[in-house]
C-alpha cells in the first residue's frame, strides 16, 4: 500500500505542476493577446492625460 500511495503522491504532484504550468502559459498567452488587441482601442485615450497633464495652477 505504501508503494501505491507513493505513486499516487507522485502523480498528484506532477498533475498539479502541469496544471500550474498550463495556467501560467494560458495567462501569458492571454496577456500577449490582450497586448495585441487592446492598443488599438487604448492608444487614442492614453496619450492625452498621461503625456500632457493639465497645467492649471
Amino acid at each position: 500500500m505504501s508503494f501505491f500511495l507513493f505513486l499516487t503522491g507522485i502523480t498528484a504532484g506532477i498533475a498539479i505542476a502541469v496544471a500550474l504550468w498550463l495556467l501560467g502559459r494560458i495567462e501569458s498567452g492571454s496577456k500577449l493577446l490582450g497586448r495585441l488587441r487592446k492598443p488599438r482601442y487604448l492608444q487614442p485615450y492614453q496619450p492625452g492625460p498621461s503625456a500632457r497633464p493639465p497645467g492649471k495652477g
